[in-house]
């Protein structure tokens, strides 16, 4: 072992410093960053907004982000009492979250509720006749989405119905009056409804109770025809509608895919899978840096006619070939 000992040069000692601290800097560097939190808010219970948790987690995956690693989803739950929205989101914000997204009932309440993080949305509601935007394509209020044209819609809905089954006079529409721009669905209900020759006569259905007894009330005067409103509440409950539906040889139309293949006659409107991950798009951008006010408000630029000629057969419904052509899905 020498005894003499090799002192480092000044120079050696600057690059060994200046090398550890590249190091370190690439240790820094190489931490994972926490997960950003999403906010969810549900206007009812964990159930009926599901399928728009889902559809979020589903889109955002699509577009490349990593749950757990990347994002997380932090929702709550109003429980059909709209004075907690408030509480909800002044909860979300404390936790730090980024942004909120909602769906249905809840989006009135959350635009327009005091926060200071954007909101992403997903409406069966025209946001301009509730008074969210001025414009769809110059969103308000630091939120911006997708509405789903639900109303307008009904018209095609009834024009379909009255193709299908020409005998049809009486409907039954079950809805949930607490669902946002229901009065707009009805007013374009009633118009079409008119013009068709139909009588109409509306069920609530806000809570399980009360769709018990709107069953009771068809199986006391069977209705020609049965129209769902489709909401969030509809949606999670769509298996027990269609059993109770089936059990009383209603025909049934709706507005979501999801209800044909439950047992619907027919269902007219936009791709649910498209619409619930739609969400996602927005969040991606606002995430990434754009500004919600250069995030128009959308419209569904894909709406599809599913028809159940299993459910055609059941009721003795001849679905006429010109029907069966145009149809996007026949179920069988």
């Amino acid at each position: 072992m020498s005894i003499f000992q090799v002192r480092p040069t000044r120079r050696a000692v600057i690059v060994g410093a200046a090398a550890g601290v590249l190091t370190g800097s690439r240790h820094a560097w190489a931490q994972p960053r926490p997960p950003v939190k999403i906010g969810f808010i549900g206007s009812g219970r964990p159930q009926d907004s599901a399928v728009a948790i889902d559809g979020l987690r589903h889109g955002l995956t699509a577009l490349g982000w990593h749950e757990t690693q990347e994002f997380v989803i932090e929702p709550r739950f109003a429980y059909s009492d709209s004075a907690r929205i408030q509480e909800l989101v002044e909860q979300l914000e404390a936790g730090g979250v980024r942004l909120i997204v909602t769906h249905a009932q809840a989006v009135a309440a959350v635009v327009k509720a005091r926060r200071s993080v954007p909101a992403v949305y997903q409406l069966s509601a025209d946001p301009v006749t509730l008074g969210l935007t001025d414009d769809l394509a110059r969103p308000l209020n630091n939120a911006t989405g997708v509405t789903l044209l639900a109303a307008e819609l009904n018209v095609k809905r009834l024009e379909l119905l009255r193709e299908i089954v020409p005998s049809s006079r009486t409907l039954a529409i079950v809805y949930n009056p607490l669902h946002a721009g229901e009065h707009l669905e009805r007013s374009w209900i009633e118009r079409s409804a008119s013009i068709l020759a139909f009588s109409t006569r509306y069920l609530t259905t806000r809570q399980p109770a009360e769709l018990d007894a709107a069953f009771l009330e068809i199986e006391r005067q069977p209705p020609s025809a049965l129209v769902l409103l489709s909401d969030g509440f509809l949606l999670a409950h769509r298996a027990a509608v269609m059993r109770a539906a089936s059990a009383r040889n209603v025909p049934t139309i709706a507005g979501w895919g999801v209800f044909a293949e439950a047992g619907a006659l027919f269902s007219y409107g936009p791709n649910l899978q498209d619409t619930s991950r739609r969400p996602a798009y927005f969040v991606d951008r606002i995430l990434k840096g754009a500004k919600v006010a250069d995030l128009p408000i959308e419209q569904p630029t894909r709406l599809e006619l599913v028809v159940n000629l299993a459910a055609a057969a059941r009721l003795g419904v001849a679905v006429p070939q010109t029907v069966v052509a145009r149809a996007d899905r026949v179920i069988e």
